[in-house]
């Protein structure tokens, strides 16, 4: 039996997908003008030292999931020497760390979560705090999050309006998106994770969402072969 071995046409770009599965991304849209949670970048080979208290994350630039993440309070003995085994770690695996403040907005807030379908708004969802503490490299340092729906704030849904259109291929060609957005030490939104690659979209949290991608998808397949979905 033959293969087809080619794809004509899919409908996220191979490049894009490679720009969004690196965190590095974040500098990208911060060079646009897109407020992000402040980062310090520590590469396998470079010399670093953790600051000596406050609380942080740490987690690595490729990932999903909260996977290989965890929250270290580093004026905590225990939890500093945790934090410097992390990176170890990380770094044993060639991987890019990321150090980032742990935002209290997190626990009194959470995340909002806004769904963009075929370009446009769809809804948004309120996520709790995750983290739990250090990450043990034996079982997860994060909680199941509640998603519950939450219409955004005005601050939020105009953050992610510029985040889409500070993205490198126009929105009208994203079949979905997701913009990550957590309250800053002002209050202001800052931008926590872009994701236009496999984001969790929610669909079942807001009525006609899911029909609203059926349908994006149904025009998109029009389009690749002229037939109808």
């Amino acid at each position: 039996m033959a293969w087809c071995t080619t794809v004509p046409q899919v409908s996220i770009p191979a490049d894009l997908v490679a720009w969004n599965t690196h965190k590095w991304y974040l500098n990208d849209l911060a060079a646009k003008g897109i407020p992000i949670i402040a980062t310090q970048w520590l590469a396998p080979g470079d010399c670093w030292e953790l600051p000596s208290s406050g609380e942080y994350v740490l987690k690595p630039a490729t990932g999903s999931g909260g996977h290989g993440t965890g929250r270290y309070r580093l004026d905590d003995a225990r939890d500093r020497d945790l934090a410097e085994a992390h990176i170890r770690r990380l770094h044993m695996q060639g991987t890019l760390v990321m150090l980032q403040p742990y935002l209290p907005g997190v626990d009194c807030c959470g995340e909002t979560n806004l769904v963009y379908l075929d370009g446009e708004y769809s809804h948004a969802i309120h996520r709790s705090a995750v983290l739990a503490g250090p990450d043990m490299d034996v079982a997860p340092s994060y909680a199941a999050p509640s998603a519950t729906p939450r219409p955004p704030t005005v601050a939020e849904y105009e953050l992610a309006e510029r985040v889409l259109t500070a993205l490198p291929i126009p929105r009208e060609r994203l079949l979905f998106a997701r913009v990550d957005v957590v309250p800053g030490p002002d209050g202001r939104p800052l931008v926590i994770e872009v994701d236009v690659t496999e984001p969790s979209l929610f669909l079942r949290t807001t009525d006609g969402a899911a029909r609203r991608l059926a349908v994006a998808i149904a025009d998109r397949v029009m389009d690749m072969t002229g037939v109808p979905a």
